[in-house]
């Protein structure tokens, strides 16, 4: 999987692009995993064309709605963007998964699943949020000011009666 522990950015493309390179030239097949960006994948997808066999695409789309996407990932590419990149990775032959992980928009999932899979030729993957301390009221599971911060948001943003029924357990039957 590549890359491991972020995201391919403008910022960063040139290096994580040598380093695809490299993986691929000694053989290795590579998951591709990004919040796409159609300029960046456009760059990958052309230039290592040599490589399709080696490569998979999976790309982050949470939701079809953009201001749900710029709420929980904020600078990451918007709906229409990231749709784009995986329609010109589906295009020109790449094998292409989709993980809707976390799932930010549970409302709308099937029409996002039904307009994203004719350009999935692989799987589509999908996941609630791992981290319910995102909508921890009380703050008693937050560790850092950064988490603190993130639950104010989600509180003011959803409003305090729908972040504490968020979190609840469910029934076990």
């Amino acid at each position: 999987m590549f890359p491991g522990t972020h995201d391919i950015t403008p910022d960063n493309f040139e290096a994580c692009f040598t380093v695809l390179k490299k993986l691929l030239k000694v053989g290795n097949r590579v998951l591709v995993v990004s919040k796409p960006r159609l300029k960046l994948i456009t760059k990958i997808c052309d230039q290592l064309k040599d490589y399709k066999n080696h490569l998979l695409f999976r790309f982050t789309i949470g939701s079809s709605n953009n201001k749900i996407l710029s709420f929980w990932e904020p600078n990451a590419p918007t709906y229409d963007e990231r749709k784009e990149a995986l329609k010109y990775a589906h295009r020109a032959g790449y094998r292409t998964s989709v993980s809707i992980e976390p799932m930010l928009d549970a409302d709308n999932i099937e029409a996002l699943v039904d307009d994203l899979a004719p350009f999935v030729n692989h799987s589509i993957w999908i996941g609630i949020m791992n981290h319910p301390w995102y909508f921890d009221t009380g703050e008693t599971a937050v560790k850092t000011e950064a988490g603190r911060q993130r639950v104010k948001r989600n509180k003011k943003y959803y409003g305090e009666k729908r972040v504490k029924g968020s979190h609840r357990k469910k029934k076990e039957y």
